[in-house]
């Protein structure tokens, strides 16, 4: 419980100052984060896109070397490594629950960010198409 709380903190350290990311929910040792829900005015803007794809791709790089980072910590930390998936695209956004709400995001989009994280190296950040042409763009 130390390290996941240890290695979380960081996370939303990171994601906190970052511009326009926000967690969405952890969920065991996943941290589930997005950015790009509060382009309400810049839906359109593709500025404001590419932006939020490298916001994210960015915050990846950042948790690897975070847990990088604390693999000295500890004996029992020294295997320590996670696997980013990061998909840009369309979600649906909301509250769900009926009695302990929920703020969640669905969508092909959480599945394919889900399958790259997935099948995704250890320590790494992993893109999908959507997201190259977005961050590779001038």
């Amino acid at each position: 419980v130390e390290m996941l709380r240890h290695m979380f903190d960081g996370f939303n350290d990171i994601v906190n100052k970052a511009h326009n990311a926000n967690l969405i929910k952890t969920i065991g040792d996943a941290y589930w984060a997005v950015t790009g829900l509060n382009d309400a005015n810049e839906e359109d803007d593709q500025t404001a896109i590419v932006k939020d794809a490298i916001t994210l791709v960015k915050c990846g790089v950042k948790m690897c070397s975070h847990v990088a980072n604390m693999r000295p910590r500890a004996a029992s930390w020294s295997q320590l490594a996670i696997r980013v998936g990061v998909h840009s695209g369309a979600v649906l956004a909301g509250v769900v629950g009926k009695h302990k709400y929920s703020y969640d995001v669905f969508g092909e989009t959480n599945d394919i960010a889900n399958k790259l994280e997935q099948e995704g190296c250890e320590s790494r950040v992993h893109i999908s198409e959507a997201t190259c042409q977005l961050v590779k763009q001038p």
